[in-house]
This record gives structure tokens, C-alpha cells and sequence, in this order.
């Protein structure tokens, strides 16, 4: 019987709730619910901000667990995720943002000093 990619992760989170899921270097864990409950948070941001399936959300910012749930979180909406390396220079994140059609961005801190938002007019949002 083949399943889905989304029925996998469905199927992981209900067999292992209260078990660890994702833990940073040096910070905090999540198990399973967290996890579960921040996808479903991410789920009503998407809908309120007008996300459709296969919009593109674009994420830039160092390996955590919050990447991770980002990540997760657009798969399972049926959004389509653009990754992008930390590492990038500004004006190389705002090419891909801006060629992607993403309609969000998710960054981090660090990034998002050097990020200039009006170079990349056709986002929706940036959390």
C-alpha cells in the first residue's frame, strides 16, 4: 500500500505524541504535540494571510527546530516551500524571493538586518 509524504508525518505524530521531535543545539525540545500544535498555528496564519495551495513560502535562516516546523508546516498546507541558505547575500535572497513568487517569507534575525523589504515587492508577508 503506498501513502502519502503528509500521511507519514500524520502518522508519526499520532504514534509518537509525547516523544521527542525536534531538538537546537544547546535549546530547547519539542515533541511531537509541540510540533503538531505549531504546524496548526502556521495553518491559520497561512489561511488568514490568503495562502493557497501551491503558493510559494520561502525560509531563510539558520538549521532549528523552528525551520524544521516552517518547513513542515507548508508541505502539509500544501503550500510549496523555497529554502534558502543563510549564507546568501542580501541582494541574492531578494533574487530568489522575488523569482520564486514566494508570498511569504520566514527569516531570521540575523538575516533580516541586511534584508531590505521593498526589494522584494511582491511578498505578502514577512514573520
Amino acid at each position: 500500500m503506498e501513502q502519502s509524504f503528509i500521511a507519514y508525518i500524520e502518522k508519526s505524530v499520532k504514534n509518537n505524541w509525547d516523544m521527542n521531535a525536534l531538538t537546537d543545539y544547546k535549546g530547547a525540545t519539542l515533541q511531537y504535540k509541540d510540533v503538531a500544535r505549531k504546524i496548526e498555528k502556521l495553518h491559520i496564519i497561512f489561511e488568514a494571510s490568503g495562502i493557497q495551495k501551491g503558493d510559494k513560502i520561502a525560509v531563510c535562516g539558520r538549521n532549528s527546530s523552528h525551520w524544521g516546523v516552517t518547513f513542515l508546516a507548508t508541505l502539509t498546507y500544501g503550500a510549496v516551500i523555497v529554502p534558502i541558505l543563510h549564507e546568501f547575500k542580501a541582494d541574492n535572497v531578494h533574487n530568489i524571493v522575488n523569482h520564486s513568487e514566494a508570498k511569504l517569507l520566514f527569516v531570521g534575525d540575523q538575516i533580516w538586518e541586511n534584508l531590505n523589504e521593498n526589494a522584494m515587492p511582491l511578498l505578502e508577508g514577512i514573520i
